[in-house]
């Protein structure tokens, strides 16, 4: 787990349990650091996506992630594959777009 998985995973804790809160308290501390991943896992793919010239300032993940063009995205999809969950993740986004005629 990485520092901002580290993060997340404190603020989550901190949000639910209040500020004296620590992962002893946590139910399901393995599903909890998936969700401080996922989330931290988000936040770089921005990051890589804005540095490269797509979408905008302060622009919702969702709303860049829409923004790409699709050749871009399937490359996407391609690279998260085996390392992570992002592209299955990338795929429930953007059919759930597609529904919202976000495309």
């Amino acid at each position: 787990m990485n520092n901002n998985a580290r993060m997340y995973r404190a603020e989550i804790l901190r949000a639910v349990l209040g500020p004296q809160a620590n992962t002893v308290q946590a139910a399901d501390v393995a599903r909890l650091n998936q969700i401080a991943e996922r989330l931290a896992e988000c936040e770089t793919a921005h990051a890589a996506l804005q540095a490269k010239g797509y979408g905008t300032s302060g622009m919702p993940f969702i709303e860049l992630v829409c923004s790409v063009p699709e050749r871009v995205r399937g490359k996407l999809v391609n690279l998260f594959r085996g390392t992570s969950t992002l592209a299955s993740s990338y795929s429930d986004v953007s059919e759930a777009s597609e529904r919202r005629g976000l495309h």
